[in-house]
Formats: structure tokens, C-alpha cells, sequence
């Protein structure tokens, strides 16, 4: 189940960051994106519905926006979806993990690859928000080490394998299906339906290949860490890239925080019809010391995340990015003059519309 369990959430892992040319100067590439300037220079902010930048002073004083990055008359950038009602906008990703173990005795070392190929249709454009629809289109998984290596890939015949057949006949079953969903311009998600039959057709395609109890895991794991509505509209909002309210001036920065701590933003430049976004942030290193029956463990944590995602500037839509986030873990075992130290280094890039 382990390994179903993380080559299913590895699908989704950035599913909804869609949050998603000449050379030319930056001078230029300001003055061209300034097209939603009133003539009258006061403080502008976005409405409620984030489809209008609107005067603090004068409500009436409205520049309507037909682009995701626009400019207000502070020359702050701010950034919405404007995906065109009709049109599919395809997402592909390729995580790659790559994890080493040493300690005094030997070294391990695996790496693993997943590539997933989603569709995204605009079906309706309601103002303020659209009416989605994502269709899984295909999944590979590759993972090598020890010597072994292993193959799960939707595009291909059922593997030979017996341990395989499972996890391919899962992830094939799951290609074709789609859900929907509401996705605000501002890059919030509701309303997500479809859910439901899509795990029943899943159950239908497996069922013939586990027992009752196996089914009930697979199916408990689907509802609650994969096909699950709040998981996705979680997804999709902690890894949407959203601009400070009050927006963001080229070369500035802002921050988002989360759980996992606190990411660093910069609208780094504008590049034609695209604009770039580089990030990048640390994990508090985390030090834990306990003993028991003499024997005492030391652990210590510390990680970091860089990337780049590089957004097509009319519509939103991420043209292709890349992020590498690394964690290191030492833990160390002593008793008496006796020590042990294991270091673990777990490398993960994602790879986004590669």
C-alpha cells in the first residue's frame, strides 16, 4: 500500500500550481505592460472579484484588466488567471527524488521519477471565476536501486511483473477521468465535483485484483490523501504563487508562510510575454536529543527549496518552472565512548511543463 500510497500523492504533488520572445530592456518591458494606467495618477487596488483595478479615493475610476500581469499608477505588478473560455491548457510534471544513506558500514543510494500529464479546460468563464475541468491524461513511474530496477508506465502494456500489475492497473484505470471545479481569477478553488466517480471507477478497474480488505485500504487511501476535494483545493492555494494585495514592484520581494515554514518570493523580471518568479526558502535546522536505557540518539534536520517558474504573462498559465528542494538528516547513536552516525540527503527536483 506504501508504495501506491506515494505514487498516487506524487501525482498531485503540484497538481494546481498552475498558478500558472525578444530580448528587450527592462525599461521597455515595463513601459509595454502599462496598459491599464488611468490618466489620473492616485492608489489603486484590485476589487473584490480581483477583475478590475479601482481607486481608494474614486470607486468610479475603474481600468478594466485584459491580462494576468498588469501594472497599476504605483507601478506595482499584480497577477491574475485570464484563461480563455474553450481552451485547454495541458500540465505536465516530472519529480525526480534522488536519496543517499551512510554510515561507517555502507552507503545506499535510490532515485525515483515521476512523470504525470494532466489537461486543464476552461468551460465556462463566469466573470469572476471559471468553470474547470482536469483530465488525467498519463502517469510514469520509474525507480531504480541495489542493482534493481522498476517500471510503471500508463503509456505502456502492463508490466510483467506481479508486484507491478497492481500499481499499473490503479494508475491506468485512473487516466481518462476528469473532475471539475471553480477556479477564482485570483487563484482560489471550490466547488469540486466528480470526485466520487472517479473512485468508483477505480474500485471497478482493481477490484478483481485485491481482496475485500486490500480494496478498503486503497479506497480509504483515495478519499483521504489523494482524490479528495479539500486535499486538492488545499494543493492547489498553498501552491499558488499570490502577489501581496497591494502588489509587488519589479526586483521586489514578499513572503508566504505556511506549516512547512517560509517561502521567499521575487518578481525577478519581465521577459517578453513572460514574467519570472524565483523562490526560494530554509527549513529551520531542528535538533532533537533522547535517551533510553543508556543509549543515547541525536537527531538533527535541516532542508532547503530554490526555483524558478517562469508565467506566461496573458494568461497565467505556467510556461515551465523548476524547483530542487534538499533535506539532510544526521542521527547519531552513542553509548558510552561507542558512536554511530547515519547522514541522509534526500535531493527532490520537480520539473514543471518540462
Amino acid at each position: 500500500m506504501k508504495k501506491i500510497s506515494y505514487a498516487l500523492s506524487t501525482c498531485l504533488v503540484i497538481l494546481f500550481t498552475a498558478c500558472n520572445s525578444k530580448d528587450s530592456s527592462e525599461k521597455q518591458s515595463q513601459n509595454n505592460d502599462k496598459n491599464v494606467k488611468t490618466e489620473d495618477k492616485g492608489t489603486y487596488e484590485l476589487n473584490d472579484e480581483g477583475l478590475a483595478i479601482v481607486d481608494k479615493v474614486d470607486s468610479t475610476k475603474i481600468a478594466e484588466i485584459n491580462t494576468a500581469l498588469f501594472v497599476d499608477s504605483e507601478e506595482k505588478y499584480h497577477y491574475i488567471y485570464n484563461l480563455e473560455k474553450g481552451k485547454s491548457y495541458s500540465f505536465s510534471t516530472k519529480n525526480v527524488e534522488k536519496y543517499t544513506a551512510t554510515n561507517s558500514k555502507e552507503s545506499i543510494s535510490t532515485s525515483q521519477e515521476n512523470t504525470d500529464k494532466m489537461l486543464f479546460t476552461v468551460k465556462n468563464d463566469k466573470g469572476s471565476y471559471y468553470e474547470m475541468e482536469a483530465k488525467f491524461i498519463s502517469s510514469k513511474m520509474s525507480g531504480s536501486g541495489q542493482g534493481t530496477t522498476v517500471v510503471i508506465d500508463t503509456d505502456k502494456p502492463e508490466p510483467k511483473e506481479e508486484v507491478l500489475k497492481r500499481d499499473w492497473k490503479l494508475k491506468k484505470t485512473l487516466m481518462g477521468s476528469t473532475f471539475q471545479f471553480h477556479l477564482s481569477k485570483t487563484g482560489t478553488v471550490s466547488n469540486v465535483t466528480g470526485i466520487d466517480a472517479i473512485i468508483t471507477k477505480v474500485q471497478n478497474g482493481i477490484k478483481s485484483q485485491l481482496t475485500p480488505e486490500q480494496l478498503s485500504d486503497v479506497t480509504k487511501m483515495l478519499k483521504e490523501q489523494f482524490l479528495n476535494p479539500t486535499v486538492l483545493k488545499e494543493q492547489f492555494e498553498s501552491t499558488m504563487v499570490k502577489f501581496p494585495k497591494d502588489g509587488v514592484k519589479l526586483g521586489g520581494t514578499w513572503t508566504q508562510k505556511d506549516v512547512k515554514g517560509t517561502t521567499t518570493f521575487k518578481l525577478t523580471k519581465i521577459d517578453g510575454n513572460v514574467f519570472v518568479i524565483t523562490l526560494q526558502s530554509s527549513l529551520p535546522t531542528d535538533k532533537k536529543t533522547k535517551t533510553k536505557n543508556g543509549v543515547t540518539a541525536s537527531f538533527t534536520v535541516s532542508g532547503n527549496t530554490n526555483g524558478t517558474l517562469n508565467v506566461d504573462k496573458n494568461t497565467g498559465w505556467i510556461s515551465n518552472g523548476q524547483y530542487t528542494k534538499t533535506l539532510q538528516a544526521n542521527t547519531t547513536m552513542s553509548m558510552g565512548t561507542q558512536s554511530e552516525t547515519r547522514k541522509e540527503k534526500r535531493v527532490m527536483t520537480s520539473y514543471i511543463n518540462p
